[in-house]
């Protein structure tokens, strides 16, 4: 089974980066612009896409973000250990989130929820 993973941010951050975390159970697609339709889909130049996690970096070029209801306080979302928001498939890294671990432990903490849940 292919789990579908948005993520958005500068797209010049990651390419280095997904390098390393491809998986063939993992489908990545990593955007810089989206509309968030619900919990499940995005829309990218009015096209619908599905998603089972959504990691959310460059919050800035996302429109309808406030539809998600995303729990935060003084500007930033809540996260738990694995960056996970309020909401059960959305995550939340730097800038979006106050997180001061660099990028690639924010990534492998995600990553390792995402491939073992429980």
């Amino acid at each position: 089974m292919t789990v579908n993973v948005i993520i958005v941010v500068e797209e010049f951050v990651c390419q280095e980066l997904f390098d390393s975390y491809f998986h063939d159970e993992l489908s990545l697609k990593v955007i810089d612009k989206v509309e968030i339709i619900d919990e499940n889909t995005i829309a990218i130049n009015g096209e619908n896409i599905f998603f089972d996690y959504l990691i959310i970096g460059d919050y800035q070029n996302i429109s309808g973000l406030n539809k998600l209801k995303i729990v935060s306080e003084n500007g930033f979302p809540l996260t738990n250990y694995s960056l996970q928001t309020s909401i059960y498939n959305v995550f939340a890294i730097a800038p979006y989130a106050n997180c001061k671990r660099n990028i690639f432990d924010q990534f492998d903490v995600i990553f390792d929820y995402i491939k073992n849940p429980y």
